[in-house]
């Protein structure tokens, strides 16, 4: 076997496709309301964060928005501990945003050889020539990542993004993202716990 094809073996041995999608959820009770100011919020801002305590029904609203929008472009990643340095996260994004891309791009990544602000660049380049077609990108659990490296790659991401991207995360906590400079500009919705 070549050292490419077991670089391919690595990868893909790295990601669980079940990350890559939204989590089967139980029937729970339908909030309608919340759902429909969901769906219109998050198209009309950069970032959408739903922020609340365990067991909330954060990731079941992230979800319903998922199911009540069949005809937008969404991509799922559910976060865990193995995504906590910079460069296991931008691999992650990128396989969540863009399943097909490169192998030979995708093994530079793996290996470290693209910087994260490369991997950003490379994402809203491909974005912004890909279509202008709405793509909503769900970060599920993103509290469970602390490295300060992954929020200095987001907020990058996030400024220089096309228009037709928008970021829709669940956190149990506020994220180490500027909240404060999108809120000013009015590219944020907040769903917290009093919703």
């Amino acid at each position: 076997m070549s050292d490419t094809q077991s670089g391919f073996w690595q990868m893909e041995l790295q990601v669980p496709v079940t990350k890559l999608r939204p989590p089967d959820t139980q029937d729970t009770i339908k909030r309608e309301k919340l759902s429909k100011q969901l769906s219109e919020q998050v198209l009309t801002h950069r970032l959408t964060l739903i922020s609340a305590p365990a067991g909330s029904g954060k990731t079941t609203l992230a979800v319903d928005f998922v199911r009540s929008n069949p005809d937008l472009q969404i991509r799922w990643l559910s976060l865990d501990e193995d995504d906590n340095d910079v460069q296991s996260f931008v691999f992650v994004l990128i396989l969540a945003i863009f399943p097909k891309m490169e192998k030979e791009l995708l093994q530079m990544i793996y290996q470290g050889q693209v910087s994260a602000q490369q991997v950003a660049n490379l994402l809203i380049n491909r974005l912004d020539s890909s279509s202008d077609t709405p793509l909503v990108m769900v970060l599920d659990d993103l509290h469970l990542l602390t490295d300060k490296s992954i929020y200095e790659f987001l907020d990058y991401f996030i400024d220089y993004s096309p228009q037709h991207v928008h970021i829709l995360v669940t956190t149990r906590y506020d994220p180490n993202i500027s909240l404060a400079k999108l809120r000013a500009r009015n590219e944020l919705a907040e769903f917290r716990l009093n919703e």
